[in-house]
Formats: C-alpha cells, sequence, structure tokens
C-alpha cells in the first residue's frame, strides 16, 4: 500500500509560520474539516471563525490553478468540530465554536442567499464535539462547560423550511469532587436506529455509554447512563469513533494509544501503542476494505487490520502534525489534515509485502493446494507451497503466513515443483535428472527411477499433472528435451477407504529434437487431452497423450518460450522476447502478442473466477490483463525481479516469488478492475491511416465483444497525400473493417480471405482463417451476405459494402476520428 499526494487545499487567510514577518502576526490555523462526498464538497473551520468550503470539481483531480474557496463568517470564535447531515432536506452542517454557539448551515443555497439558518445558543462553554443520530434527529454536544446537550427539531415548527432545533435534555458529563478535579466530555459519538445510544469519552479516561429509556413507548426521549468504563485511557479521551454496522467503537486517547470496544457491550478487545512515541490525532474507517486508519502528531498514518490486528502499513505523509483524517472509499483516496493544509492523497493498493523467513535463495515455483479436511468435511483447508534454490520446500498457513513445515533436500537442487491433487503428491524434478515424490503429510519421498538410473539426463525444468482415461499422470520434461509419463493412479483395495500409489513409468520419448532445444515449460488441456510443451526452440509443440503423438505446432515467438498457461481453448505463451502470445488452439492459429513488460517473460496464470491473465517478469512488474480486449487492467511495480506466481482464490490475491528470496502479496480488488476496464473502454479506438501495402487496422475489435461496423466516410492518409474512401455508384459509403482483428494480417494473407467467405469455416485451413472471420461479423450484425468489391490496384485494404446511412465526415489523420 503507497500513498501519492493529489493536490493541497489551502486558505489564504492561513499564513505558514516560514511564511509571517514576525511573531506578532495574527495566527490562522485549520482547525477542522469535513468531506461531503455526494456534493464532492470539502468544509473546513478555522481558528478565526470562519468556514471555508471547496465545492464541485475543486475537490477532485489537480487543477492547474489554485481556487479560492468560499467563506462564512458568521462565527466569532475558533471552530472546533463539524458534522454534515445528509438526511435532512438536501444536507445541513452543523458547526461548533468557541464562541459558545452551535450554528446549522445549508451549504447548497444559492449566492444571495443567506447560508446560516439556525444559531444554537445552550452551552456555557466552547462546543469541542458534536454527533447527529439521523434516524432520530437527535444531535449531541459537548462543551468545556461539562455538559452534554440533546437537541431535538421543535414539532410546532415542522412546516418550516428547516427543522428548528431546541435544547430536549442536558446530561451533566464529568461529576466533579472538588475545584480541583474539573473535567469535561470530549468527543462524542451518536449510534441510531432500534440500539440507540451515545458514546462520550471524558477528559479522566473514561467511557459513557447512555441509553434511553423505553424507546418507542414513550414519545419524548430521555437518555439515562446505562454503562460506564472508568480509566479505559490513562489520560484524556481525545476521540471518538463508532462504526455502527461493524458494532466497533474506536477511542483516542491523550496516552498515546488507540483502543477497540464492541459497542453494544463496551468491553475492549483490542489495543494499538503508537510506535512514535506522540499522540494519535485522527481516525478513520474504510468501510470497504475494513481497514482502521490513524494519524498523528509526528504525521505517520498507520493503516490496521482489525481483524487479524495487524498493521499494514506505517507512512509517513507529512513533517507536520495531522489533525485528522477522512476516507473517500469510493475513490480509492484519503484526506488528511494540518494546520496549515488539507492534502488529498490517492491510495495505491496492491503492494502488500512481507519478508518470508527462511527462503535463502531465489523462489523456483509456487503452489496454491485446497483440501477436504478428513475429520471436518465442510472445510478445506488451503495451504501455499514454496520452493527454492535454497533446495527447500516450505509448507505456508495463508492466514498468518506462518511455516508449516520444511522438507530439505540434500542430493541435488530443486528444479521444478507440481502438485497431484487425486494422490495428494508431491513431486519435485531436480538437475541430476532425478524425479522425487512426496508425501505432503510425513515429509517422506521416494526417487522415481528407470531401472538404476535416472529417467532424465539433465534438469528435470517442467512438471504437470495430467487427468487421463480416469488416471494421474506425472509428466515430466527436462534439459535433453525428453518426456516422461509416470501412472500415478492410487490402488484401492477392497473394503478400504485409503490405498497405495505405485508410480509406473508409462512412456519416455524424446520430444524436442533440436541439440539446444530444451524443455522449460508446459502445460496440460484436459478437455482436449493435448499436452503443450515449449523451450529454448521457441515452437510450441502440442501431443497427444493417448498416443504419445505431436499434434502441431504453433511458432511466432522470437526466443525461447519460458512459460505457458491455459484458460480453455486458449493458450498463452510467455517468452524472452518479452512478450505474451494468445493463440486458438483448436485450429492452432495466432491471435495477438500482448505488449507490456521490457525484460523475460517469466510467469503466467489464469484467474479461474474471471478469466484475467497474470504475468510476471524480471522487469519488477506484474500485469494483469483484459487479453480478450488487449487491455492492460493493473500493473504492480516492486524493487524485486519476479519468477513465478499463485493465485489465492478464497483472499483473491496473487502471490509471487523472487529473485531476492521473498514472497510478495497483492490483493485484487475486482471491482476496481472492472471499473479500470469500463474507464479504458470509454476511450475511442484510434484508427491508424492507411497508406500503401498497408492493411487497415481498427483496435479494439475481439472475440466477445465488437462494436457494430462504422458506415463513416474518413479521409485517408495515403503516402502523405489525402484520399477519400471510395463510396459505390449509388452514392452510398464503404466502410473499412479491420481483416486482421485480432490477427494481424499482412497483404498476401489478407487475398486469401475472398476464398474463406466462400466455403464453409469447419473448412477453412488455419493459417487463412481470421479472428474473428468477417464472416462472423457479418452474422452477428444480421448483415446478411457481405460482398467484397474488388481491390484498387494501388491499396491492399479490403472493402465491405454496407447498407447503411451514411454518417458526418471525420478526419482520422487528424485525431479527431
Amino acid at each position: 500500500m503507497d500513498f501519492s499526494s493529489v493536490r493541497t487545499f489551502t486558505c489564504p487567510q492561513v499564513v505558514p509560520k516560514k511564511a509571517r514577518a514576525s511573531v506578532r502576526d495574527k495566527l490562522v490555523t485549520l482547525m477542522c474539516h469535513v468531506y461531503v462526498p455526494t456534493h464532492k464538497a470539502l468544509f473546513a473551520g478555522l481558528s478565526d471563525g470562519k468556514l471555508v468550503v471547496w465545492k464541485d470539481r475543486q475537490t477532485g483531480a489537480p487543477s492547474a490553478k489554485e481556487d479560492v474557496p468560499f467563506e462564512y463568517t458568521d462565527h466569532i470564535g475558533a471552530i472546533r468540530c463539524i458534522t454534515y447531515v445528509e438526511g435532512i432536506g438536501s444536507g445541513l452542517l452543523f458547526t461548533g465554536s468557541s464562541d459558545r454557539t452551535i450554528k446549522v448551515w445549508d451549504p447548497w443555497v444559492g449566492p444571495t442567499t443567506k447560508p446560516c439558518v439556525q444559531t444554537l445558543n445552550g452551552h456555557g462553554g466552547s462546543i469541542i464535539s458534536m454527533a447527529y443520530a439521523e434516524s432520530y434527529h437527535i444531535l449531541a454536544s459537548s462543551s468545556t462547560d461539562n455538559t452534554i446537550c440533546i437537541w431535538r427539531p421543535d414539532e410546532g415548527r415542522s412546516l418550516l423550511l428547516y427543522p428548528w432545533f431546541k435544547i430536549v435534555q442536558s446530561i451533566r458529563g464529568v461529576p466533579c469532587k472538588d475545584r480541583y478535579t474539573a473535567g469535561w466530555v470530549n468527543a462524542v459519538s451518536a449510534r441510531g436506529g432500534e440500539s440507540l445510544a451515545i458514546y462520550a469519552g471524558d477528559s479522566q479516561g473514561s467511557l459513557s455509554i447512555y441509553r434511553p429509556q423505553d424507546l418507542g413507548r414513550r414519545k419524548e426521549i430521555s437518555f439515562e447512563l446505562v454503562k460506564k468504563n472508568d480509566k479505559v485511557h490513562d489520560l484524556g479521551i481525545s476521540q471518538v469513533l463508532l462504526v455502527a454496522s461493524d458494532n466497533f467503537l474506536f477511542t483516542l486517547g491523550f496516552d498515546q494509544t488507540m483502543r477497540a470496544f464492541e459497542a453494544t457491550n463496551g468491553s475492549e478487545f483490542f489495543k494499538v501503542e503508537n510506535q512514535n512515541r506522540c499522540m494519535f490525532t485522527g481516525v478513520g474507517w474504510d468501510s470497504h476494505q475494513q481497514e482502521l486508519y490513524l494519524v498523528d502528531e509526528m504525521g505517520y498514518l498507520a493503516v490496521w487490520n482489525v481483524y487479524m490486528e495487524k498493521c499494514l502499513t506505517h507512512h509517513q505523509l507529512s513533517s507536520r502534525k495531522l489533525l485528522g483524517v477522512t476516507l473517500v472509499p469510493q475513490r480509492q483516496q484519503l484526506l488528511v489534515s494540518t494546520e496549515e493544509a488539507i492534502e488529498l492523497f490517492d491510495i495505491h493498493r496492491g503492494v502488500r509485502f512481507q519478508e518470508i523467513s527462511g527462503h535463502e535463495g531465489p523462489i523456483l515455483s509456487l503452489l496454491t493446494i485446497s483440501r477436504r479436511d478428513t475429520a471436518v468435511q465442510t472445510e478445506d483447508i488451503t495451504r501455499i507451497i514454496s520452493s527454492s534454490l535454497d533446495n527447500t520446500i516450505r509448507f505456508w498457513d495463508p492466514q498468518d503466513m506462518a511455516c508449516l513445515a520444511l522438507f530439505r533436500e540434500e542430493m541435488s537442487e530443486i528444479c521444478s515443483l507440481t502438485y497431484l491433487p487425486s494422490c495428494h503428491l508431491l513431486a519435485s524434478g531436480h538437475d541430476d535428472g532425478s524425479i522425487r515424490v512426496w508425501n505432503p503429510e510425513t515429509g517422506s519421498h521416494i526417487v522415481l527411477m528407470r531401472g538404476s538410473e535416472n529417467v532424465h539426463r539433465n534438469s528435470v525444468s517442467a512438471m504437470c499433472a495430467a487427468r487421463f482415461a480416469s488416471r494421474e499422470y506425472l509428466i515430466s520434461g527436462s534439459y535433453d528435451g525428453q518426456l516422461s509419463f509416470w501412472d500415478m493412479s492410487e490402488q484401492k483395495k477392497a473394503g478400504e477407504k485409503g490405498g497405495t500409489v505405485t508410480p509406473k513409468l508409462e512412456m519416455l520419448f524424446q520430444a524436442h529434437r533440436e541439440t539446444e532445444d530444451e524443455v522449460l515449460c508446459m502445460t496440460y488441456n484436459p478437455f482436449s487431452e493435448i499436452l503443450f510443451t515449449s523451450g529454448n526452440g521457441k515452437d510450441i509443440y502440442l501431443w497427444n497423450i493417448a498416443m504419445y503423438t505431436k499434434e502441431g505446432q504453433l511458432t511466432g515467438h522470437e526466443d525461447s518460450v519460458t512459460c505457458l498457461a491455459l484458460d480453455g481453448n486458449y493458450l498463452f505463451s510467455g517468452s524472452e522476447d518479452q512478450t505474451i502470445r494468445v493463440w486458438e488452439t483448436a485450429n492452432k492459429y495466432h491471435l495477438y502478442t500482448l505488449k507490456s513488460h521490457t525484460a523475460p517473460v517469466t510467469d503466467l496464470l489464469v484467474i479461474p473466477d474471471t478469466g484475467y491473465v497474470v504475468s510476471c517478469s524480471f522487469d519488477a512488474t506484474i500485469v494483469v490483463w483484459k487479453y480478450q480486449k488487449e487491455l492492460v487492467l493493473k500493473q504492480f511495480q516492486h524493487s524485486e525481479e519476479f519468477r513465478c506466481l499463485a493465485y489465492l482464490r478464497n483472499a483473491t490475491t496473487i502471490l509471487a516469488g523472487t529473485e531476492q528470496n521473498n514472497i510478495l502479496f497483492f490483493p485484487l480488488d475486482f471491482r476496481e478492475l472492472e471499473a479500470n476496464q469500463t474507464e479504458k473502454l470509454k476511450k475511442p479506438p484510434n484508427p491508424v491511416a492507411l497508406s500503401k501495402a498497408d492493411s487497415f487496422r481498427y483496435p479494439g475489435f475481439d472475440d466477445k465483444t465488437r462494436p457494430a461496423p462504422s458506415t463513416e466516410d474518413y479521409t485517408l492518409s495515403s503516402d502523405g497525400a489525402s484520399a477519400e474512401a471510395p463510396k459505390d455508384k449509388d452514392g452510398r459509403a464503404v466502410s473499412f473493417v479491420s481483416m486482421h482483428a485480432p490477427v494481424s494480417l499482412t497483404p498476401s494473407v489478407a487475398g486469401s480471405h475472398r476464398d474463406v467467405l466462400s466455403r464453409p469455416e469447419s473448412e477453412v485451413p488455419p493459417e487463412a482463417h481470421p479472428t474473428p472471420s468477417l464472416l462472423s461479423v457479418a452474422k452477428k450484425f444480421n448483415l446478411g451476405e457481405v460482398p467484397l468489391l474488388p481491390k484498387r490496384k494501388e491499396t491492399t485494404y479490403e472493402r465491405v459494402l454496407l447498407d447503411l446511412p451514411p454518417s458526418p465526415r471525420k478526419d482520422i489523420t487528424s485525431g479527431s476520428g
């Protein structure tokens, strides 16, 4: 988690200390603030009694010029607290001041109307805290006069435009034994609904809970003290925050601690001591992420997971004292205030780094396994398994990343690792050509041998499990170019629940025949029963595991293929040429190439819930792709080089192993990814100007969603000259449809598509089959027969006649299209 400053809100009245002419200059500081997300408005109270507000767009992205806020000057004393209530009319604002008054504002009135609609008088001291319970329209306020006043609208004035508040109850705060022990309530919070209550923290460190008696039976509401926790803080309580949806109550104290309570009974369950040895000054709650935010006098922000009682980050946002924090979870932003300004920060999630003690070498592979607990049949046990160049295999608990077990190999280095789900065994490949099968429960292992020798003559670099003909197989590939197939099926005897596994070598053959074509990666498609392998030879081979025969190969990469992943019939290959290629395996053709990384791609995975593809690289980035649209939805950056990936499904978290011996966690927010996709798809695609010997490309096409073919009469660029797109003899617009969307067609291949449209799609050779074909576009939009007009001699693009009304002409060479 990281934070970046978006903009700073300043007031002309607030002069920084460094800019003051002398210490006698009048000191004006910010005291408090509140943000109203529905109106995108930010309010702040100043020490000179002025209320300032930034409205509308001014609270959004950084502005090129400094916006001057509006000012309201009804108070004559410092504004100590602000509360906004959404449910009254278009919304009302309450401000409490040192002038002993509370003012009620309608901040949304026009410039000619006075925004202050009522002044509440009743306290004999400065107003220091307020809270509002909307369900009963109760305003609670505390003051230095040691009282809590309860305000409610006067029913006799219900016909007025605004509710007219009056005091219905005054509660004595801190009991005083003598004039030397005087105190007051520093903070109040109100809870509405059936559990109506007032929570009060006082200057003696006590937390009091007030509730009404016979709620619902009596017309008037009178609060009584039902519970008081004495000395929950060693010194006074400065702030109280109620999170009614989660039944949490958080208090900050002058004793440099934060304490968390159950709101219903007031019992404490969590405590945080400030590691900076200073007082916490503000508290906020992120309802979307279920996280607690704390700011302090040293300018630090601490984010806590209350459920795990773990600090997620501790970050210094400012060198000055922070006064408060406000979360804007819908926009992944937060506001923090100092005495001089209010600063808006973007929250960057996903980099939740944790260093795992134990591994002393680069992480080679990561696996996540989930298995039903035999003792409690309704629970699944999830484990994370990692292997490293330090020759260890470790098992981790995903809840707290505690190391549960460690297997150490003494004889040879570990090169690869896979999991056999049916028999619940691990298999590891080693640099001496051996394969070891491990029992995760006991740590015992056996070595798979071919007679008295190892199966492979070189390092076992890739392994996978395959289910075929009701039997489970272990398939291994090596630097020697060979593939070995082992029957790992469990043998059960009649009447016995368990069984035994006796590995049996079914086949060993030379798959990659070139001398330097080492097997580096493999994956298995259980639906087509095809095994895919690749390596230094740059090509991807397809193998029928029933017959042990080659079914074909995919060619296109310019360097070694390092990783493979599958999503149905779509195959993804990552390479040292820094690209990811997407293939359709049923017809064996290349769809498109994903380019984002600046170093070799080291691993790929597909998120099963969404179909997103995740890639990592030695360029220290992880990219989340919407591959159907060739979109980068999210990119995570770090200082360490990534080697391998895994996905923790129940926590929607990506795990990454690094070259620097660590395991990193990247939580995914699917709502954020969908929002990123929607935002990027709103942007119009950029057509590419045509020139001679070029095919027309219109970015944004894919298999599933395709915009209807346009009839816009573009002005095309040809060798620097302007050439108008042709029309037919009746003056109807002729539109250009991409012939290589998503496949990139060369002029020679484009010509073959005349034959494609005249033949059934099943008979079209793969190398001439576009994806999706022009015929499929016509079928999808019910365009009927799509005739292709003869090509002009001077150009190579195809023309498609569409019987649609013409639209205004646009010039794509100027960027207006």
